[in-house]
């Protein structure tokens, strides 16, 4: 799989996204400045506004790229055609990051305190594109026709991995708070949850494995 480097634009598109992050978690919608968002990112204003349009559009991108959606760029193929480690590790890698850089769980947090009311139902919309990624992705590594209520049942099990890092955080911090300080724990992370996730797709193989032989006609009688 040829993965491609990230085109200039992408660079700066990223740095106007992190910076924003940054700038919306200290400040809040209200207070935040574009041009301080573009002074963070090394860019000028006229690109936050070509990759962006106006702070309102550029607060909804930022919290639609936690979603983490795959990419054909990051990838190297279009997301619907993608293996589902491929797919799972950048999602997770995604993930954790946003963990690693403390600013988005601020951010999250600022806006349920004091919300803005421009999100709508964006979230739905990221989230529910993430799981129909993850589904699509477990479809292809069962080898089956279509998803049905277990592949669905899996993939909100795969994707729970992560998040009682995220929102337990208090908790995780309380009683084992290596888990978070670790060297390299992103990257320890990333393959322990890898790990996790093979397995229960082994069991859900299994299963329907073991389903399969149950269902099957006894062979007739001689």
């Amino acid at each position: 799989m040829t993965i491609q480097a990230p085109s200039r634009a992408t660079e700066t598109r990223e740095r106007i996204l992190a910076a924003a992050i940054e700038v919306f978690a200290e400040k809040g919608f209200a207070q935040a400045s574009t041009r301080e968002i573009a002074k963070r990112a090394r860019a000028n204003i006229a690109s936050l506004h070509y990759h962006f349009g106006d702070k309102a559009d550029l607060y909804r991108a930022v919290f639609a790229q936690p979603s983490m959606r795959a990419t054909a760029e990051v990838l190297g193929v279009p997301p619907e055609e993608a293996p589902f480690e491929a797919i799972f590790r950048h999602l997770i890698r995604q993930f954790l990051n946003g963990l690693a850089d403390g600013h988005f769980p601020k951010l999250f947090a600022r806006e349920q305190i004091e919300p803005s009311g421009l999100l709508g139902d964006t979230w739905i919309k990221e989230i529910h594109l993430t799981h129909d990624l993850v589904v699509g992705s477990l479809v292809r590594e069962l080898r089956i026709a279509a998803p049905d209520k277990e592949v669905h049942r899996l993939a909100f099990a795969l994707m729970g991995l992560p998040l009682i890092l995220d929102h337990g955080r208090p908790l995780v911090n309380l009683i084992a708070p290596e888990l978070l300080t670790e060297p390299n724990w992103v990257e320890v992370t990333l393959e322990r949850l890898m790990d996790y996730a093979r397995a229960l797709i082994a069991a859900e193989r299994a299963r329907r494995e073991a389903n399969a032989t149950s269902l099957a006609p006894a062979p007739a009688a001689p």
